[in-house]
C-alpha cells in the first residue's frame, strides 16, 4: 500500500471560463438591485462577461443559493469616476467567506455572469478592465 502526504500531491486548477477574469488593482464596486434595494459590494475580479464580488451579509438569502433570477447591476469606480449601468446578470455561485477573526460580520463572495450585453456596455467594461486591472 502506498501512502502520500497531502504536501506531495499537487492539485491543478482548470479555468473553465471563456473570458479570463482580472483582479482589480483599484477600487471598483458593484451594486445589485434586489427587491427595490441596492446591495453594494467590492469587485474582486472582472472579465468581459462577469464579476466576482464580496459584500456584507445582511439577510439577503437570495445570494446564498442563487436562483437563476436576472438582476440589474451597476459597476463603478470612484477613483476613476466611472459608472457602467444597464448591466444585467445572474448569480452563478455564492458562498460565505471563512472568517478567522472574532469579527461578527459575515461576508459573502459571489460570482455574477452578465447577460444580454449591448455593444456600448461591452465597450465600457473593456475600458474599466483596462483602467482598473493594469
Amino acid at each position: 500500500m502506498v501512502t502520500r502526504s497531502c504536501k506531495q500531491i499537487k492539485v491543478e486548477t482548470c479555468e473553465r471560463r471563456k473570458y479570463p477574469r482580472f483582479q482589480t488593482k483599484k477600487k471598483v464596486y458593484s451594486s445589485i438591485k434586489y427587491n427595490g434595494e441596492y446591495i453594494i459590494g467590492d469587485v474582486l475580479d472582472i472579465s468581459k462577461r462577469g464579476i466576482g464580488l464580496k459584500y456584507l451579509y445582511e439577510m439577503h438569502q437570495i445570494f446564498i443559493k442563487g436562483n437563476g433570477t436576472t438582476y440589474e447591476i451597476e459597476i463603478f469606480s470612484p477613483d476613476e469616476d466611472f459608472l457602467i449601468d444597464g448591466v444585467k446578470g445572474n448569480i452563478v455561485y455564492s458562498r460565505f467567506i471563512p472568517n478567522k477573526s472574532l469579527n461578527i460580520f459575515k461576508m459573502i463572495k459571489c460570482g455574477v455572469k452578465f447577460t444580454d450585453l449591448n455593444n456600448e456596455v461591452v465597450k465600457s467594461i473593456d475600458e474599466l478592465i483596462e483602467k482598473t486591472t493594469t
